[in-house]
């Protein structure tokens, strides 16, 4: 059987039939493809964000604004970045916002959202420093956002298709008053990272779009690697949201005790 003119492409077409060349295709085809899965082993996603109007019977606005005015025009402008593998990531904002922002940051868009927040399958950790609440540095270990309801809902996302997914929260404050949240995730089910924004995660995908009661992240860009990009979780203390704001009930009691 003669060699077809293409066949010449092909390195050392001279000693191959049509069933080498066959071979010869399935298996770069195969090696490409074990390529573009290692050179997906991280990746680094680019959100914007843009607030939004938040719940009703919020007591959170009106204070934000009468301390700081500029604030939501400030968020606004905020891009932040997801580093990820399949077993971790890290959630952070970029740049080096203000002091007067990052102040109210957590307080408007949640925890983790100014100083960043690691995730993996057991929760969310967000590191804090020395304070009088606390001797040494920790980590607070919030539940993971990963309890969804995955609907029929599709729609496109850049060169992506995305699942839409929804949740409720639920957090305790200081006081021990809890609140829910609602959330509604984007994910693309061909990006197997079960990670997003702040304590988001769990799903089947890499989440795209992430909108809260009060921000709504959007992808901006996407890229991916072979090389470790993940911030090292410092070897803190670990504690529970619960515990921690116990410790703080605590030690404000002590204290009006000892006044």
């Amino acid at each position: 059987m003669s060699i077809p003119k293409w066949a010449s492409l092909f390195p050392f077409s001279q000693y191959i039939n049509m069933k080498n060349i066959a071979l010869y295709i399935i298996i770069l085809l195969s090696t490409g493809h074990v390529n573009a899965q290692i050179s997906r082993k991280y990746v680094s996603a680019i959100y914007s964000v843009k607030s939004l109007e938040g719940p009703d019977d919020s007591p959170f606005k009106e204070l934000i604004i009468k301390q700081n005015p500029l604030f939501f025009d400030e968020l606004n402008t905020q891009i932040y970045t997801l580093n990820a593998n399949a077993e971790k990531s890290y959630f952070q904002i970029n740049g080096n916002p203000s002091l007067s922002f990052k102040r109210y940051l957590n307080l408007w868009v949640g925890d983790g959202s100014n100083e960043g927040i690691w995730q993996d399958s057991k929760g969310g950790y967000v590191a804090f420093p020395k304070s009088i609440f606390s001797k040494e540095p920790f980590l607070m270990q919030i539940p993971r956002a990963d309890s969804w309801k995955i609907t029929n809902e599709s729609k496109q996302i850049g060169e992506f298709t995305c699942i839409k997914a929804t949740t409720q929260t639920k957090t305790v404050n200081q006081e021990g008053k809890e609140f829910i949240k609602n959330a509604i995730a984007w994910f693309c089910p061909d990006l197997d990272y079960p990670f997003g924004p702040l304590k988001y995660g769990g799903l089947p995908g890499l989440i795209l779009e992430l909108q809260t009661e009060t921000a709504l992240f959007g992808l901006k860009s996407i890229s991916f690697s072979n090389t470790p990009n993940i911030k090292q979780r410092p070897n803190y203390e670990v504690v529970t949201e619960a515990e921690q704001s116990k410790r703080i009930r605590e030690q404000r009691a002590a204290r009006k005790l000892s006044k």
